[in-house]
């Protein structure tokens, strides 16, 4: 296989790992279990063995299910509502910034998409939209995946690990200390970033081995003119 083909082929694999990234992301975007626990009451209910709960919710909305012994009582959790009752229940400012953090992946992981299959087809002249931008948009893309895990990483070990209930139900004594874990939704974000990493590798590899070839052939034309040199002396 030639350079410019391997090249190619590198850069269409990077093509479909950014759409996996893309779907992956999407996926943390829209799903509500970026945290999952448990939760339990600090007093004894009717029937102690039963007081128990389960709670998950994303960035926008979740999901709770808890039960003071009567049957389980399943919930909506509206995380913007909460937000507007109660501050302290997460910081506004991590929950922003991972949001932020995410759409911008989301926005990179498409324009890489976009330039991999570009780069697939054709030889672009500008580096922007070659492979110097493939580097450029996949590190960018790199950038706010892992702004999103820093933030959220943040935002877990500040609050939420502390706490993922609202006030009405830790007024009626609550408890999810030391219950709650980051969920797969988060994970995702994580594998997006991966992703993108191994995106690098990929047009690196490709770039490099079409270079080499490029030396290669090039090697035998100056060691053709410089024997025709020769013989002409």
């Amino acid at each position: 296989m030639s350079g410019l083909a391997f090249r190619r082929g590198m850069t269409f694999v990077s093509f479909l790992t950014c759409c996996a990234a893309l779907a992956l992301l999407l996926a943390a975007l829209s799903t509500q279990y970026w945290i999952v626990g448990r939760a339990h009451r600090t007093i004894q209910s009717p029937k102690p063995n039963y007081s128990d709960g389960h709670i998950h919710f994303g960035l926008f909305y979740g999901r709770k299910n808890l039960n003071v012994g009567y049957g389980w009582r399943p919930a909506d959790i509206n995380v913007v509502e909460i937000l507007n009752k109660d501050r302290t229940f997460m910081s506004y400012g991590l929950w922003i910034g991972t949001i932020g953090s995410v759409c911008s992946a989301i926005f990179f992981a498409v324009i890489s998409a976009v330039f991999a299959l570009v780069n697939t087809a054709t030889t672009p002249i500008e580096a922007i939209t070659g492979i110097a931008g493939l580097y450029v948009w996949n590190c960018f893309a790199l950038a706010s995946n892992l702004a999103a895990v820093v933030t959220w990483g943040i935002q877990y070990h500040l609050k939420l690990r502390h706490n993922i209930l609202p006030t009405e139900d830790r007024m009626n004594l609550w408890d999810s200390e030391g219950f709650a874990v980051l969920g797969y939704s988060f994970w995702f974000v994580v594998g997006a970033a991966i992703i993108h990493i191994l995106n690098v590798v990929l047009i690196f590899l490709g770039s490099h081995q079409s270079h080499r070839d490029h030396h290669k052939t090039l090697k035998p034309i100056k060691e053709e003119k410089s024997n025709g040199a020769i013989m002409l002396y």
